[in-house]
């Protein structure tokens, strides 16, 4: 699915992409210093990432009809990677409601917390290789 000419999908996958890992971040800096300020930027981080995660994958599923009609080759990649960022929308979705009751107070800070986060993230990033593979390999999205 296109916006003026662009597709939707591609262009929000920025957001999500670049918001989770500042989150952790954050997150490793108020678990490693305490500092509270960098809980609080982490919850509102997360809370950026996963909803507009949650929109990109709208659309992904969206433009998944469209490589099933019209590119055969491409199907295998594009279930792997939408398959990793939903996995990674799940697990974030939980954090994120679990911080979502505890707000305005910070996040409880944990190593084991820091670990998941730091976890998921490097799942982002296979499944965005996948995700990148698909748009330069198989040019889907690209094509007008």
């Amino acid at each position: 699915m296109k916006l003026f000419g662009h597709p939707i999908h591609i262009m929000l996958v920025h957001f999500p992409a670049a918001l989770l890992p500042i989150e952790f971040l954050a997150y490793a800096v108020f678990v490693i210093y305490g500092i509270d300020a960098f809980g609080v930027t982490s919850f509102h981080t997360m809370f950026a990432g996963v909803v507009l995660g949650w929109l990109a994958a709208i659309f992904g599923l969206w433009d998944l009809i469209d490589v099933q009609r019209t590119n055969k080759a491409a199907l295998n990649p594009t279930l792997i990677h939408g398959g990793l960022n939903a996995l990674v929308m799940m697990v974030y979705s939980v954090i994120l409601y679990k911080a979502w009751l505890a707000f305005p107070q910070p996040q409880v800070a944990s190593y084991g917390m820091l670990i998941l986060r730091g976890l998921t993230n490097a799942v982002m990033f296979v499944g965005n290789f996948y995700g990148g593979s698909l748009i330069l390999k198989h040019k889907i999205a690209v094509r007008s």
